[in-house]
């Protein structure tokens, strides 16, 4: 018996003897088969070889394409379709059942290769790409790992006509992975109709920025809904790419199951499997809904398109719950009385199957030494896990409600165990750390942030809230739009929009009131519409047409009286008392908290990455960020610097010598005397850019520094200026 080392570290133990058995370390990977042909181990000239799991490739020097950042996305692959597999074995209980698997757009052929190798099985695995040179690299890989092109069959073909050829029951793939540059909307309507019953179908998208509402129009035109920008945006991003999935599953009369959906990094990642039924396809009515959002106080609340009243009848659903009595006005925020904006639909349901990731889980504990992930795919699948105690879709963020409340954030574990002891589920968000998952009702959660503000600012500040608040309903009719009680509007709900619109008239000011009831006594008779008035000195009833010259007279001796008192002017100048959301909403009354179950000094909880003693829990992970990132100013942060290198990553040797302009000198001494008269006068310093200790000090040392240039003979003029000591602290102009 001999241990051979694969790559990867994979670990076998073989056997000697004819049938040439062997036993691997790793229980879940499958064996190679006696037919394959051996592995390359000689590299080409000019290539470069990288391994991963149990797969090897390579690729010509400097032209690698090969996204580290993506081992995530290929480890969860791995574990997903394993989970399918052994699923669909039991379901046809058939435990020697062999599957096919289609990589749509697969580059260098490596996910197939991780399949076939790592995956029990798979009879087939496809690695189509439509790139020639593509596909010549997934035939050179395949070839290097020493697996026949019978089993990793490459393909060069366009995906959407590949997959439309196989819709047909008998040819279907038992799952099929997508994972383009950028959207994979157009790949959806032929990918559903390629899986067979009951397969699986993963899909990738990074086309973040348009998921996340920075192209409202783009996100429409691809997934048949509006994305949103908030804090929410990522996992609403995942909801949406879930809802696109479906919606094509429905018009080919399939239904989706979603075992696991999640952002990670710069991407979503979603994994369903597919259903042959129509029926099923229909429900997706009660797991659409709208989005709500207030663009003052941001908060985001659903409205289901749809729910169920008995067997085989669905009714519609129009009311978004923002938790508060009596409902607000369409289009008006329940909370700060804002405007809405709504998109969607999404898809809100968990985005997880908790039995799938409680599976997943165990299957990573047992071969975790194997997948180089392995830390932060547990991580990612215990806040999914967490996140299914919630039936809430998306969530508050403490920072941004914090933000309009213009106060100090709270402890997150206080929030949280308040929530609790008030009856509600709440969960971390595996997209924000900062997010706060509740099916509690968003006007609680403001609620214990009004008690936050009274416990640390004091009630006077809740006094100030109310105070303002009345004093601009007293000014505006009670309206919270700015528009008053004038012709046509009704005096409707707190909140009401006005029914001039957004262009009605600013009211007069107090003073300006008090002139125009002097002039017009029988001001409230609308004139407007052409009613008789009274003015003071004119007949009892006056026509229409004679009463416009009387009613701007009275108008322009209002303005004049009101004009003359530098008080009442100032008085006019100011206008309405403008009130913020955030004192909307600390002026409201509180209807669903009990302060009795608020314990503000609660440091920790269940969720918290650290316990009581400081030392970091292990049952619970705050946020699977990337712990080396692979791209971006956090990569090159990352990367550790030459030996001997300077500042910029260049050997101290090569890099260049500061050189201290003559301007620069000139520059230094004027703000080293300012700050020297400053100092000695005791007196407020204000040199252009010098404000503040920090520049102060920099000035000082560039003073330093160029004194000593000076002093050495090595100061150089400024570029476009005169040469040192020709212009310079003299007032002369440069020739």
């Amino acid at each position: 018996m001999r241990r051979i080392t694969l790559g990867g570290g994979v670990g076998l133990l073989v056997r000697g003897g004819s049938g040439g058995t062997y036993h691997a370390s790793c229980p879940r990977s499958p064996p190679r088969t006696a037919t394959e042909p051996s592995a390359i181990t000689t590299i080409p000239d000019g290539y470069t070889e990288l391994t991963e799991g149990r797969a090897k490739v390579v690729f010509p020097t400097g032209h690698v394409f090969y996204n580290p950042a993506q081992v995530v996305n290929r480890d969860l692959s791995i574990l997903t379709l394993r989970h399918t597999v052994a699923a669909l074995r039991a379901e046809h209980e058939a435990p020697n059942e062999t599957y096919t698997v289609l990589e749509g757009l697969a580059a260098s052929g490596l996910r197939s290769l991780r399949y076939h190798l790592e995956v029990p099985g798979l009879s087939t695995v496809t690695a189509n790409d439509m790139d020639p040179a593509a596909v010549a690299t997934i035939t050179r890989n395949v070839a290097h790992n020493g697996v026949s092109p019978r089993v990793v069959v490459p393909s060069c073909a366009d995906a959407v006509a590949l997959m439309a050829s196989h819709r047909a029951e008998d040819r279907r793939f038992t799952a099929v992975d997508l994972d383009p540059y950028g959207s994979a909307a157009f790949l959806l309507d032929a990918a559903v109709t390629a899986v067979a019953d009951g397969g699986l179908l993963a899909v990738t998208c990074t086309d973040l920025g348009v998921l996340c509402g920075n192209q409202v129009d783009a996100g429409y035109a691809r997934y048949g809904a509006a994305p949103m920008r908030g804090a929410f945006a990522h996992e609403m991003a995942v909801r949406l790419v879930v809802f696109a999935t479906a919606a094509a599953a429905a018009r080919h009369g399939r239904s989706v199951t979603l075992l696991l959906g999640a952002k990670i990094d710069f991407y979503v990642r979603v994994f369903v499997r597919l259903r042959d039924s129509k029926a099923a396809a229909k429900e997706r009515l009660t797991t659409s809904a709208l989005v709500h959002v207030c663009s003052s106080c941001h908060t985001p609340v659903t409205q289901p398109l749809g729910g169920r009243r008995g067997p085989n009848k669905l009714t519609l659903v129009t009311a978004p719950a923002w938790g508060v009595s009596p409902l607000p006005a369409a289009g008006t925020c329940g909370l700060c009385g804002g405007k809405v904006a709504v998109g969607g639909p999404i898809y809100t349901p968990p985005l997880c199957d908790p039995a799938v990731v409680g599976e997943l889980r165990s299957a990573l504990a047992a071969d975790a030494s194997h997948l180089a992930a392995a830390d932060r795919i547990e991580a990612l699948l215990g806040l999914l896990a967490g996140e299914t105690a919630v039936a809430t879709p998306l969530f508050l963020h403490l920072a941004t409600m914090c933000k309009v409340l213009r106060c100090n954030a709270p402890p997150a574990a206080a929030v949280r165990s308040a929530v609790r002891a008030h009856g509600y589920a709440v969960a971390l968000s595996h997209t924000d750390p900062q997010g706060i998952k509740t099916d509690a009702p968003p006007a609680l959660v403001w609620e214990l942030l009004v008690l936050w503000v009274a416990h640390t600012m004091g009630q006077a500040v809740l006094t100030a809230a109310r105070d303002a608040c009345s004093a601009a309903d007293a000014a505006t009719g009670g309206r919270r739009d700015g528009s008053g009680a004038g012709a046509g509007a009704k005096p409707g709900r707190e909140g009401e929009v006005s029914s001039a619109g957004d262009h009605a008239p600013p009211p007069a000011s107090p003073a300006a009131d008090a002139a125009s009831a002097a002039a017009v006594p029988s001001a409230s008779e609308n004139v407007n519409s052409g009613a008789a008035c009274t003015v003071a000195g004119a007949a009892p009833a006056v026509a229409p047409a004679a009463a416009v010259p009387a009613v701007e007279a009275a108008a322009a001796a209002a303005a004049a009286s009101t004009a003359t008192p530098p008080a009442a002017s100032a008085e006019a100048a100011a206008g309405t008392p403008r009130v913020t959301p955030g004192q909307r909403i600390l002026a409201r009354p509180l209807t669903h908290v009990q302060p009795h179950l608020v314990d503000w000094s609660v440091r920790r909880d269940a969720l918290s990455a650290r316990n009581a003693s400081g030392a970091k829990t292990t049952a619970v992970c705050r946020f699977p960020a990337n712990p080396t990132p692979f791209w971006g100013p956090k990569a090159r942060a990352h990367a550790p610097p030459p030996t001997g290198a300077g500042k910029r990553g260049r050997p101290d040797a090569e890099a260049p010598a500061r050189v201290v302009t003559a301007e620069d000198a000139a520059t230094a001494a004027a703000a080293a005397a300012t700050i020297a008269a400053a100092v000695a006068t005791d007196a407020p310093t204000t040199v252009g850019d010098t404000d503040g200790a920090r520049k102060r000090a920099k000035m000082a040392d560039l003073s330093g520094e160029a004194a000593a240039a000076t002093a050495a003979g090595t100061t150089q003029p400024a570029a476009g200026t005169a040469p040192a000591g020709v212009g310079v602290g003299t007032g002369a102009p440069p020739p």
